[in-house]
């Protein structure tokens, strides 16, 4: 199955519980989920729930969390949507006689009579997302499967996540150092940030790296021979390389002398 097959499953099973149990539910419907990291319960949109499928769901820490839903959809809506809508999805498992809820003919659960009280033997869609590297607190499939027993899996689905990890700093190029009322020294970079009391050594043209939280300045590099720069004119832009050489000449601009596409990392 692809990752749209998967979707197409999910979605259908939404419409088929709006359908069986209830035609006024709400869109915005809440549904318990399981943080395997830690076993606890919490209430969360389905339509939430079902993007962070794709693009996951980030945690306090930035990591990716590992969800699962507890409990949904409901058997009798589950095999309502399976047998009417998708049963190619059924068909597609191995041993179909065995786990077929209605026509298999070796599962014997299909045939009690109908007044004989039904055993909830069906199958159960669990839906679940996650990362596969570990966070220290144990295996991931060993906390997915948490309170589950005499459970066989038919079919797993694994897709790549687009997850961007959210950007915590950013390298600014100083454009002037200045002193303001009162004396209280500030820079200027190009990106339009102002931050008073910057470090002494700090100069123009020179780079800070900034903490996008704070504001305030992680650390810097110097605008210096024998640094890694790139070039951003001309007809080597994009290209980087080692400042070799500085000319300063008063009164104009300065001249870089630099040793494109050699680099000694130590």
């Amino acid at each position: 199955m692809s990752s749209n097959d998967v979707k197409k499953v999910v979605d259908g099973a939404v419409r088929a519980s709006k359908e069986i149990m209830d035609e006024e539910m709400d869109e915005d419907v809440i549904v318990k989920v399981v943080d395997c990291s830690n076993q606890s319960e919490v209430d969360i949109e389905l339509k939430q729930f079902i993007k962070g499928y794709s693009d996951g769901s980030k945690g306090g820490d930035d990591h990716l969390l590992m969800l699962k839903l507890k409990e949904w959809p409901r058997p009798i809506v589950l095999e309502a949507f399976l047998l009417c809508q998708r049963p190619e999805f059924i068909v597609n498992f191995p041993l179909v006689d065995f786990i077929h809820p209605r026509w298999g003919l070796l599962n014997l659960a299909a045939k009690l009579p109908p007044d004989a009280l039904q055993p909830e033997l069906g199958m159960k869609l669990l839906i679940a997302h996650g990362s596969h590297q570990e966070l220290g607190k144990g295996d991931s499939m060993t906390n997915l499967m948490i309170n589950m027993c005499d459970v066989v899996h038919m079919l797993m689905h694994a897709t790549e996540v687009h997850y961007q990890c959210p950007k915590r700093f950013k390298l600014c190029k100083v454009r002037s150092v200045q002193f303001g009322q009162k004396g209280i020294p500030y820079l200027n970079t190009y990106d339009g940030r102002t931050i008073r009391y910057p470090d002494p050594l700090i100069k123009a043209n020179d780079t800070i790296k900034i903490d996008l939280e704070t504001n305030k300045i992680m650390d810097f590099i110097k605008f210096d021979v024998r640094n890694v720069v790139m070039v951003t004119g001309g007809r080597n832009t994009g290209r980087v390389g080692v400042i070799k050489h500085r000319e300063k000449h008063k009164g104009s601009f300065e001249t870089i002398h630099v040793l494109l596409g050699v680099f000694c990392y130590v």
